[in-house]
């Protein structure tokens, strides 16, 4: 399983070269919210803005999020 540190040094590695890093779906398999995600935004809120939007469509079942991080 990727981790905590590899989301962090990704996500942070994606924004040094774009203004906007979007992610989705933000559940696991089983359509649930995890603790990792919890982390990395409360990580990224810190400098940078930070939204969950609804979108119109579903990835998987029970999904219909996504992640923002902006400079």
């Amino acid at each position: 399983m990727l981790g905590y540190d590899f989301h962090i040094q990704s996500i942070t590695e994606m924004l040094r070269v774009c203004k906007e890093v979007r992610i989705f779906p933000v559940v696991d398999l089983d359509a649930q919210k995890t603790g990792l995600i919890e982390k990395v935004i409360e990580y990224f809120r810190q400098h940078y803005s930070v939204e969950i939007r609804k979108t119109e469509y579903e990835f998987q079942k029970g999904d219909n999020k996504m992640l923002i991080i902006r400079k």
